[in-house]
């Protein structure tokens, strides 16, 4: 049975779950928790719709479209500091940055993953091109994580007070506002 299956861990997250806050990287943004779930690999999976401060949920991803090499092949990634773009009031705000977010930035191990330099660009559908997209957030969370929210053997108080910070991967997913492709624009690795 897969660990996602386990009605006895899903039960112990979900309500786990209920006692944490969203992430605070999404303080200046309304988000909706629209889902949250055990994955197959028993990690907990907290999924947030995204919306701007004044209540649009058209937006713009910005970020930095770099060149990687996996394995014995070069690959393409969106990476941070991500920035969303509201279409209605226009305003900007950062939704990540790995140097601050997540849990290598919270517990101050640095950061372990790609991060963009320079001028941001804007993320564009792969099937019209148009920038504007409704998103949806995944952050997923460790058992350890959890843990975390109720225990404090480190004597960190900081752990109990935003468990909701310590997620180790944030995926943006996006439906397109003019074509309504569904694609991942991006998935960081925090820990």
């Amino acid at each position: 049975m897969a660990t996602g299956d386990d009605p006895s861990l899903n039960e112990y997250f979900r309500f786990v779950r209920s006692k944490i806050k969203s992430p605070t990287c999404l303080r200046e943004f309304r988000t909706e928790m629209v889902d949250d779930r055990t994955s197959e690999y028993g990690e907990g999976e907290i999924v947030y719709s995204l919306s701007c401060s004044c209540g649009a949920d058209k937006l713009s991803l910005l970020g930095h479209d770099i060149e990687n090499n996996f394995g014995n092949k070069t690959i393409r990634v969106f990476v941070s500091p991500l920035h969303v773009r509201c279409e209605s009031c226009n305003q900007t705000r950062l939704l990540f940055d790995n140097d601050l977010h997540g849990y290598d930035a919270e517990l101050g191990h640095g950061s372990t993953t790609l991060r963009g330099e320079g001028d941001s660009t804007l993320y564009r559908c792969r099937t019209c091109q148009s920038a504007q997209f409704r998103m949806i957030l995944t952050f997923y969370l460790s058992s350890e994580t959890f843990d975390m929210a109720f225990e404090d053997e480190l004597g960190n108080s900081r752990l109990n007070e935003r468990p909701q910070d310590l997620f180790h991967v944030i995926s943006v997913q996006g439906t397109c506002c003019d074509c309504g492709q569904n694609e991942t624009m991006c998935g960081l690795e925090c820990s």
